[in-house]
């Protein structure tokens, strides 16, 4: 493990927000049929780890790797937006339509919009507070454990 100290480039941290973000979203996906906590469980644990490993393992300073994971995590809630928004507006939409046969599209587009709007803020938010509480956790962590000279065991406190 301590050959990996300061081994990359200061420039390989964006590397690990910016991955980390979609390997996460996509480890959260695959875990989707084991509910809610173990997915958002997942994708906090990925996310966590790319910003531990982006201050261990790279010469980037710790303000280098907040920067980082603050861009990724806006990423990651205009993403999130953009899906959320387009699921509820569509959803809306289509289920008014079905219930009126088509007479109240104006009012169900209408409708669509304002909840893609409103559940596509919510998830955004959502996604933001997760993505960088726990990117910059990660990212200050690694540039800890750094400092330190590596992850070493403690000793017992009596």
């Amino acid at each position: 493990m301590q050959n990996l100290i300061g081994k990359y480039s200061r420039h390989t941290v964006w590397l690990f927000a910016l991955g980390a973000v979609p390997l996460g979203i996509a480890a959260a996906y695959a875990t989707a049929g084991l509910g809610p906590k173990v997915t958002a469980a997942v994708y906090a644990g990925i996310v966590g780890l790319a910003g531990f490993a982006s201050t261990f393992t790279t010469k980037a300073r710790t303000r280098g790797a907040v920067l980082a994971f603050l861009v990724a995590a806006l990423a990651a809630a205009a993403v999130y937006y953009l899906v959320v928004s387009s699921v509820f507006e569509t959803a809306t939409t289509t289920a008014t339509d079905l219930a009126s046969g088509g007479q109240a599209h104006d009012a169900g587009k209408e409708a669509g919009s304002f909840f893609g709007r409103f559940f596509g803020a919510f998830a955004a938010v959502i996604a933001f507070l997760e993505t960088s509480i726990v990117g910059i956790t990660g990212a200050v962590a690694g540039g800890k454990a750094k400092a330190q000279g590596g992850l070493q065991p403690q000793p017992a406190r009596a």
